[in-house]
């Protein structure tokens, strides 16, 4: 009777799940599993998987990349991703959305509802979303001595920012027009990470463990710690993912990446008392997963790891060689065969 390596429920639907969700690309053969019920399926959808594919690097990557959502019409660039405007002029620091056209296959931006302002004497614009505005004592400082600028489409926008700022306490002298900005803009993204992401990464790494091994071996409770942090989100007693710009690839650095494609890799830690994955989106950030730090039972050969190739769409195998097995600092030669689906 098959039972849900998450909740542990037996005798109820089991649909397809896959490893990597479909939406960073689809494969032929994929990694799938029949051990997550229909209830924890739709739960992970809904509550950690939107979250990893909608507010993250990986979801700009999937913009930039062409990557096909249900919503191809979706922005992101206003929950945990921001997206701000690098060019010189007044435009500079400006939130953005991003989107994919897909009447041409371009990369547009929009700006986002905010406001900037610039105390007097001063040269840096400080900027905020429509919705900080609700917090006046944030920008408390720029009621007086100051300048301002207002973003937003349409004008119903322009007018209701304005009488937010107005009832601040916020006086207008004079309006002015903004620059127009054509062709291409530079953004630059950052992320805030938090316990959805995380979680939804971890499942990743566990889904990828149970495919590697099976459902037994993934129901161990040695593994109970990280089953609870993706369902339940209790945090373990101890880091459940680390993150890091170093490459998994052997020959990689941070500058150079021989490939866009998903990289997961599992394995025993260094010191081999536990086990630990390594996955990669699109092959930008690094995360490192502890499965399980301290395994109970007997060490055993568990090294497997996977590319999928969004080029060609097809998964191949790759695995790790540990270096000086007797230092425990050794490192882990990963290296990317030829292409060859799996």
């Amino acid at each position: 009777m098959a039972i849900c390596i998450y909740c542990r429920t037996t005798g109820t639907r089991f649909p397809k799940e896959h490893v990597i969700p479909k939406a960073f690309g689809r494969f032929r053969h994929n990694l799938t599993l029949a051990c997550v019920c229909g209830q924890c399926n739709a739960t992970f959808g809904k509550d950690l998987e939107l979250a990893l594919t909608r507010d993250t690097i990986e979801a700009l990557q999937r913009i930039l990349l062409g990557i096909k959502s249900k919503n191809r019409s979706r922005r992101i660039g206003k929950a945990r991703l921001d997206v701000r405007v690098t060019a010189a002029g007044d435009w500079y620091g400006a939130r953005v959305a991003v989107w994919r056209d897909e009447s041409d296959g371009s990369v547009k931006a929009e700006p986002l509802p905010q406001v900037a302002f610039r105390k007097n004497g001063e040269t840096e614009w400080h900027w905020f979303l429509e919705e900080d505005l609700n917090e006046p004592q944030r920008w408390e400082r720029f009621r007086v001595d100051a300048e301002t600028k207002i973003v937003g489409q349409p004008a119903e926008v322009i007018e209701r920012i304005l009488q937010k700022l107005t009832e601040g306490g916020l006086i207008f002298k004079k309006r002015g027009d903004f620059e127009l900005h054509r062709g291409d803009v530079p953004v630059y993204a950052e992320r805030s990470l938090d316990e959805p992401i995380l979680r939804a990464v971890t499942k990743i790494a566990f889904n990828f463990l149970a495919y590697v091994t099976d459902t037994d071996f993934a129901l161990r409770s040695d593994f109970d710690p990280v089953r609870d942090y993706v369902c339940l989100g209790k945090r373990p007693p101890f880091a459940p993912v680390l993150i890091s710009r170093t490459p998994i690839l052997f020959d990689e650095s941070r500058f150079y990446r021989q490939t866009n494609g998903h990289i997961v890799i599992l394995d025993w830690n260094r010191a081999n008392t536990g086990i630990v994955c390594l996955l990669s989106l699109f092959n930008q950030l690094t995360y490192h997963v502890a499965l399980c730090p301290n395994y109970s039972a007997l060490w055993h050969p568990i090294s497997a790891g996977r590319h999928f190739d969004l080029d060609t769409q097809t998964i191949s195998e790759i695995r790790s060689t540990v270096l000086a097995l007797s230092d425990p600092n050794a490192t882990r030669r990963i290296t990317l065969p030829a292409r060859s689906s799996w």
